[in-house]
This record gives structure tokens, sequence and C-alpha cells, in this order.
């Protein structure tokens, strides 16, 4: 995004529908598919012109391969590719679909549209279930097929967007990953020139390969010579229909990259290489192998992310089942706090948010975990003082994001909400709740491809040769990937490593139910969420510099005046008659945070020759440098996701599985910069503090 504050708001699309039932867009006064064949024109102009089925054929037992596209529109493009895919490959090999719209759908026009295909309903059903009810602008990822259909949509300006998958592979020299087919659709040129501009063929080039396709079904002038400027081949063909001709062609050499590269930029991955051949299949299977340390959200969250990849993963877990630490409260709440100025803290939780929400009832069925594993009863967030009610003010008058995300709401419409009688406004939260985080974490290590082991108590890592070698008191495991997912202990087992992360502790009070319970989840000072197994939960603490296991009789009592705030009705009632100084069924966990309250996730530098490589920056922070920063080598992290771990572990197990695969990772440079591991030591080199 080109603005400093970009807007999150995404305009939908305004549809008209003739009098055939087709779609019509009244931006663009232009038609989504042929009048006479959407489904034959997809099949003729994209997938026979880029010869899919044929170099599908082709492919390797694990490969994946990359379709690129210009207009999602109503999906039909993605929805024809898919369904070609799943009868010309085999399991093993995976398909990446990422396209760019600037105006989506709303669900229900989409639903409409898509009942025009019949016979892709099987496939339409999968896409409505996963479509959401609204967009904000950036990357959206969606999985189909177990895992090997993978649906990336790019929301907002196809000018904006892709640059920033540009941006990611211009500065990864090693070229991990490149658009293999491109599908250039969208309006007519005449419709919509904005779109069809130099710097769109320009960016498709920078994402593409020697050989890599396109088709398209215009033959305009504008369109031909920006592709063949921009370094591709050109050929009319047959048109569709009653269009006389169309334009396929391949692009005949790479691209120049840029010899500068980024202290954050991604090491080569030790596993399967996309887009590269090998004969050894062997091999390749032994390369999509890991170990995680950790069963909590965050491991658990990056193996079901590298299982969905059809990585084989092994869980290494010191209790006795999954989530028995820092995530093992009963219930979890989705509380997303924005700011209005898109730090890259705020675009994070966002993205995350969304990713979550979309993912829980794909992992939690609701007719089967609804109400027990978790509950989007909305959740309110509470202009509990002036600071609070600046900020959310500020959210509403920045008009950045959209109204169905949240909305501004008075006492009176929270008391409501809430079903008790609630003391200030506020934000409300309608596709909010809570979480059991345990029982997502048991659904993610559910996968096939995931093998837990409990109570094996991690001792060190030792490095061999091509692997690491993970040691418990008893035995060992090896492998050439190792995930460090073990919350505030991850320190004690980095090599010769330091990372500035911190254990918070925390205490959430149960209380048991006594005939009144909010019928959403509402934070201010802290949170009390709708009772589930006869309980309330009421939490929870902030206590720095405290490793005490035991829970506290002052911090039960603090939860308790919690709820002077958040619910009076049960403070009157709980002060007198809940026994404050039961500790019985109290939680003690530790949170771990880091300096910048941003989640660690990434490679782990190998430290002092990170340092040497980096010296420079001692003297210019402006110094740029043109080999690879120093890792160590098959050695990742995902960590310090503090109090929010239920929205943005899901997305960083997304983020470590995209760097290990090699393949594109669903997040702007901006907010992986801020997350990545090395970001301390550069900031300690360019302050002179190391």
């Amino acid at each position: 995004m080109n603005t400093e504050h970009p807007s999150q708001k995404t305009q939908p699309a305004n549809i008209l529908w003739n009098e055939d039932g087709q779609p019509i867009s009244a931006e663009f006064d232009d038609v989504y598919f042929s009048r006479q064949s959407g489904l034959a024109e997809t099949r003729y102009v994209f997938l026979q012109h880029n010869q899919l089925q044929t170099r599908w054929q082709q492919l390797d037992t694990h490969q994946q391969f990359i379709i690129a596209e210009t207009g999602f529109g109503t999906g039909l493009n993605f929805l024809c590719a898919w369904q070609l895919w799943l009868e010309a490959c085999k399991p093993t090999q995976s398909l990446s679909f990422i396209s760019v719209e600037k105006y989506p759908l709303t669900k229900n026009d989409l639903e409409k549209a898509l009942k025009l295909w019949p016979e892709l309903h099987p496939l339409c059903e999968q896409l409505l279930a996963q479509y959401p009810s609204f967009f904000t602008e950036g990357m959206h990822r969606f999985y189909f097929a177990h895992g090997n259909v993978q649906l990336t949509l790019l929301i907002g300006d196809a000018l904006e967007q892709l640059p920033h998958l540009a941006q990611q592979r211009r500065q990864a020299t090693l070229n991990n990953w490149a658009i293999d087919a491109w599908f250039l659709d969208g309006f007519a040129p005449a419709k919509n020139p904005k779109m069809w501009q130099p710097e769109l063929f320009s960016t498709m080039a920078s994402l593409s390969k020697t050989g890599t396709t396109f088709s398209t079904f215009t033959a305009a002038g504008i369109v031909k010579r920006g592709l063949q400027a921009a370094g591709f081949s050109t050929e009319k063909v047959q048109g569709f229909g009653h269009k006389r001709d169309m334009l396929i062609g391949h692009l005949t050499s790479n691209p120049s990259i840029a010899k500068t590269i980024p202290w954050w930029h991604p090491p080569q991955p030790n596993g399967y290489a996309l887009n590269k051949k090998s004969n050894d299949s062997t091999n390749t299977t032994l390369n999509k192998e890991a170990i995680i340390i950790g069963a909590g959200l965050a491991g658990a969250s990056a193996a079901f992310s590298l299982a969905q990849r059809g990585w084989h993963v092994k869980v290494l877990d010191q209790h006795s089942g999954p989530a028995k630490a820092a995530s093992g409260n009963r219930q979890g709440m989705l509380y997303a706090k924005l700011s209005p100025h898109q730090t890259p803290l705020s675009q994070l939780i966002l993205a995350g948010y969304q990713y979550t929400t979309r993912l829980l009832p794909q992992l939690l069925p609701p007719e089967t975990h609804q109400g027990k594993s978790w509950d989007n009863c909305g959740l309110i967030q509470l202009a509990f003082n002036e600071q609070e009610a600046k900020r959310q003010a500020a959210l509403i008058s920045s008009k950045l994001f959209p109204e169905q995300l949240f909305e501004y709401q008075t006492t009176e419409q929270l008391t409501e909400r809430a079903g008790s009688n609630i003391q200030y406004p506020g934000l409300w939260w309608p596709s909010s709740g809570w979480v059991w985080p345990q029982a997502l974490c048991q659904a993610m290590l559910a996968h096939p491809n995931i093998t837990t082991y409990y109570q094996q108590q991690v001792t060190s890592l030792e490095r061999h040769e091509q692997h690491w070698q993970v040691n418990t008191s008893d035995r060992y495991w090896q492998s050439a990937h190792v995930i460090i997912a073990a919350g505030h202990t991850c320190q004690s087992l980095l090599p010769n490593v330091e990372l500035p992360m911190k254990a918070i502790r925390g205490q959430v009070s149960q209380l048991p139910y006594r005939g009144l319970s909010p019928k959403t989840v509402i934070c201010g000072d802290g949170y009390i969420s709708p009772m589930v197994d006869n309980l309330l939960h009421v939490g929870a603490t902030f206590t720095h510099d405290n490793d005490a296991n035991t829970c506290s009789a002052q911090d039960r009592r603090e939860n308790i005046q919690r709820l002077s705030q958040l619910m009076p009705e049960l403070y009157e009632l709980a002060k007198n008659t809940l026994e404050p100084d039961s500790l019985n069924n109290d939680k003690v966990g530790f949170r771990c945070s880091s300096p910048d309250y941003l989640p660690i996730v990434g490679p782990i530098p190998d430290q002092i020759p990170f340092i040497e490589h980096y010296a420079p920056l001692r003297q210019n922070g402006s110094t740029t440098f043109t080999t690879p920063p120093p890792y160590l080598p098959g050695l990742w992290i995902t960590a310090a996701h503090g109090s929010r771990g239920l929205i943005t572990a899901p997305l960083a197990g997304e983020i470590l599985a995209s760097y290990l695969a090699g393949e594109p990772i669903p997040l702007t440079t901006e907010v992986l910069q801020a997350t990545h591991p090395c970001r301390f030591l550069i900031r300690g080199l360019k302050r002179r503090q190391i």
C-alpha cells in the first residue's frame, strides 16, 4: 500500500443482474463472463491456452504450480482451474491460486452468480463455506482439497497489491518461487484502463520466470505493447465466441533481480524447493519433514500449516497433552485491539483476527462445537477510561475499517447486547467471541500428517551436519527443520542466540455460575466471558518479575474487583458470596512477550556471524548488503504471542510454513520485518548498543 495510513475498507462490487440472471458490474458497465458460456470461455481462454493439463501431467511428485490472476470476480476461473486440477493431478501435488480483486462480490451476490454453474456445485459450496461476509484490504488465504489447493485473495487495487508479492520475490534472490501462469482477466481495457497499465505488466514480469505463460481474452494494442515491453512474447490466436482475437505468450527471459539483499531476506529452504525438479523422490520426502517443540497454540498452528502442505511433522511437548501451559485457559478471547494509525502490530492483528475467525468453523464445525469449543457470540470493548474512549473515537473517525468489523454503540445498546447492565459505551464486534484453545490445538494436531509425543522434556538442540538433533532425557529425534514454539521457555533452547523474551504472569479466576452470565464477551481492563461448564471466567492479571506458579488470593480479589467495571450486577453478588479467597478454580499461566509486543516469527540468526556481517550499520544505518544474512540453518521460532495467541499464532503458522515451503508469504514486507527474529539485532547495531 502506497499511503502512510492505508484504508482497510473495501468497496463491494455493485452488481446489476440482466434478464438471463447474469451479473454485470455497475462500476465498469461490463459482464463478468461470456453471455454465451462463461465455463467454456474460461476453459478455452485460460486453461487451454496456458496448456495447464499438459503441464500439470509433467509435474514432479511433490511440485506446486502457481497461477496468478487479475480479477477474481465470481471465482469462475479459480473454480474451473480447481476442477481440472482434481482431474489431472496427484494428491501429493499442490495448486496455489493467487487472485486480485478491487471490488469483491458480497457473499449473497457470489452465491447467486455461482448458481449459474450446476456442474461446479460441489466446489462452489466449499468456496462459499469459507467466503467471508466482508473483506478488508490485503491478503486473505483459504485452503481446499485437504490443503492441496490454496487460494490467496489480494483485496485491493492490482497496482498496489501485486507489488507486495513482487517485493518479496525481488528481494529473495534465491528465487524460491515464481508464478507459472497468468490469467489476465478483469474488465475490458476500454472499460477499466486504470488496471491495464505498464506497471501491471512489469510487476507480472518480476513475479515470473523464463517460460511463465499468460493468456487473456483481449487483443487490445495497449495490452500487447505493455506485455512486450515487460519482456513477454505475444501471439494473437482465435478468440472465444464472437471475439476475433485474443493474446497468449510467455516470458522470454528472467527479469533482473535487485542485487541488494535485505537483513530480513528469507533463508533458502532446506526442503523441497518449488518449481525445482529433482529425480530423487526419496530425498524430497525426507526434506518435507519437521520437528516442532511445543504443542500450544504456536506449535499446533505451525504443525497444521505445514501438514496442510503435505509435510510430515513431529510435535514434542513436555506436558501430558496439548495446550497445557500458556494456552491452557478454558476460554480465550478473540480480542483485537486496533490502532487508527495502521501500525505493523495493528495490521498483523487485523489479518490474524480474520484468519482465525475463518479457520474456526472449518476445524471446529458449529453443529458439534458451537458453545462448547468456541462461540462467535460477539465481543464488547468498553470505553472504560478517557484513553480508551479517545482510541475508539479515533478508530471510528478514521473510517479505515468496514462497518461489519465493529461499530460504536451506546451504553443502552451494549446493555441489551450483554443481557446485563453496562456502564460505558464502546465497540461491538459481532463476529468475535471466545475459543477453547485446547480444543483448537487438538483439532489442528489431529491432521494425519502430524504425530505427537507428550511428556517429552527437550533438554538441548545439537547441530549435526545437515540436521538438528533434539534431545530429551531418554531419547532423541533428528530433522533438517526444527521449529521452537515453547513459549517463555524458548530462550533456554536457543543455541548461542539471545532473543529478548519475557514471561508475564497471569491469573484467571473461574467463578461458579449463580444465575447471572453475560450473553457476550465483555472486555475493559480485563474480561468476562459467557458461562461454560457452569463457570464464569474473569481475568486476567498482568504481573512482571513473578515466576510463582501457585494462585494468589490477591490476584483473585483483583479479578473479582474487575467485575465492578465489566458487569456490576455480578460484582454485587460476587463480592459477598463468591469467596474471594477460594483459589480452587483459578489458573496461573505465563504469557511470552517481546519488548515491542510483537510476536517473534521466522528464521533464527547465527548471532555472532550475523553481528559481524551487519557491523557496518553501527556507522551507517542505511548501508546496503549484497550477501544473505547468516542464519542457523533449518532452525525457526514462533513465540512471544503474549495475550493475543488466538489471533496471531494461527497466522504465524502460515508465515512459517510459507517460509519453509518457499512460497509467497501472506503479509506485507513491513509486517514481516516487524515480526522477524533478527529485528532486535538490527536495532541494536543501528543504535550502537551491540
